[in-house]
């Protein structure tokens, strides 16, 4: 993904900044982390997005790559409410255990584990595809 505009810094989580950008009209959200080979939690995020996409609804990635030790992700950008105690209402309460409910039934077969696991390999071995 070429010729971002970057709108605003939307959090600051740990080591990894986030940041709303601009793409032909269309917003995306770009998160980046300042990493080295064992340490890259933007691809174990890339990762773990992949498995869990196809058990939850999660915003889809749109391109990853690394380059001098850091480590960039921008995914879909889907825009909603932010809660807060004022505003909460039982829909929103009911959507969010909805979901937990999902991430909790999912059955624990290590797939995650092992993908991270392959991930790193790839990685180590220069096999990604960034």
């Amino acid at each position: 993904m070429n010729n971002f505009k970057i709108i605003k810094e939307i959090n600051n989580i740990g080591s990894i900044k986030q940041y709303l950008i601009e793409q032909n009209g269309k917003n995306y959200v770009l998160s980046h982390a300042v990493c080295n080979s064992e340490n890259n939690v933007i691809l174990r995020a890339r990762e773990v997005m992949r498995v869990l996409s196809n058990l939850i609804n999660i915003p889809k990635v749109i391109d990853c790559w690394s380059k001098n030790n850091n480590s960039y992700l921008i995914e879909e950008f889907i825009d909603g409410k932010k809660l807060n105690k004022e505003t909460i209402q039982k829909e929103d309460i009911e959507n969010i255990v909805s979901q937990l409910k999902k991430l909790h039934n999912i059955k624990c077969d290590n797939t995650i584990d092992k993908c991270l696991i392959l991930a790193k390999m790839h990685m180590e071995n220069g096999l990604l595809n960034m």
